[in-house]
């Protein structure tokens, strides 16, 4: 960062953080990003905090987080990308990447049962409503059609 622009940066996160509220930024803001655990930019970060801290300070804290080391910044064209920085995790063993893959395998396989029995069950009762309203349907036109034979025959 160069002179001016050290400058406004250091300004930009005293006011940042003159604000009460905005004071609590860089805290959530790195507890989020460490939750998720995924790449964000600076609108997604303000759009998933639902707008509790302004764009601006957003992403100037996100800059600070980068000055930090505590998270890492990657540009494409115009677009900043922030994700946490992954020393902060701990390492994960091969054994324990092939243990978490059986399970996801095996919940998306309950998943996709129980997404099976629901669709069999919402057809059911679609079928069983139609069924009853068609009978509905077929009721209401006798009793329509007896009613007009009954009001030509006066």
């Amino acid at each position: 960062v160069r002179g001016g622009q050290r400058v406004w940066f250091l300004y930009s996160l005293m006011m940042c953080s003159a604000k009460s509220k905005d004071a609590a930024a860089p805290a959530k803001i790195l507890k989020y990003m460490l939750e998720q655990n995924r790449p964000y930019s600076t609108i997604d970060v303000f759009m998933n905090l639902h707008k509790e801290f302004g764009k601006t300070c957003v992403q100037r804290t996100l800059d600070q987080l980068v000055a930090e080391g505590k998270v890492m910044e990657k540009v494409y064209g115009k677009q900043k990308v922030y994700s946490p920085d992954q020393s902060h995790f701990p390492e994960v063993s091969e054994s324990e990447l092939k243990e978490m893959d059986r399970t996801i395998a095996k919940l998306q396989d309950e998943l996709k049962a129980s997404n099976e029995q629901y669709q069999k069950q919402m057809s059911g009762a679609h079928t069983h409503s139609h069924t009853h309203n068609t009978h509905a349907h077929n009721t209401n036109r006798v009793n329509s059609s007896q009613k007009f034979s009954n009001c030509t025959r006066s």
